[in-house]
């Protein structure tokens, strides 16, 4: 009995830790949260600014149901390192693009849920600064872009370089 109630507290745990975004575990798992700036953008905000936007983008807006981000300059590559590690070794993540320019690494990795993207994961790795940005929802890549010039926060321009695929 005692393996059982053990069992269904550990799976119970398991499926709430698997229940949070990437950037959410991460953030959670930090040592030095105080060195970390965090902005979380609800889904309550993406409908404000869906009833503000353009027509073809209020779809778009209103299927995202959160965006966080991280960001910290202080041991920039070391936190890079230990996202891009952590996102590589988990097989739910799957690596949409990598883009090393400059000084500058950036990788964007994808979470599927029957067949649609429900998370964006991008590290961005510059000289003195880290920043990691999640989006959750069901998320269309070749309009994600739209809706970063529109939030204008750093590191967001990097979507710019995504390009659609041919369906």
């Amino acid at each position: 009995m005692k393996k059982l109630i053990v069992f269904i507290v550990a799976t119970g745990i398991s499926i709430s830790t698997f229940a949070q975004s990437f950037t959410e575990n991460f953030e959670n798992n930090l040592t030095q949260k105080e060195d970390f700036t965090v902005v979380n953008i609800s889904s309550k905000m993406f409908e404000l600014m869906a009833m503000v936007t353009e027509e073809d983008l209020q779809q778009i807006v209103s299927n995202l149901k959160s965006m966080k981000i991280l960001t910290t300059e202080k041991n920039a590559s070391k936190y890079y390192n230990e996202a891009v590690h952590l996102l590589t070794t988990n097989k739910t993540y799957e690596e949409l693009m990598s883009v090393q320019e400059n000084n500058e690494s950036v990788r964007m990795f994808t979470r599927e849920e029957k067949g649609n993207i429900s998370e964006l994961v991008i590290a961005i790795c510059e000289p003195q600064e880290f920043i990691l940005i999640g989006f959750n929802g069901k998320i269309d890549l070749k309009e994600l872009a739209r809706i970063a010039k529109m939030v204008d926060v750093k590191g967001m321009e990097q979507l710019e370089k995504i390009t659609p695929q041919k369906q």
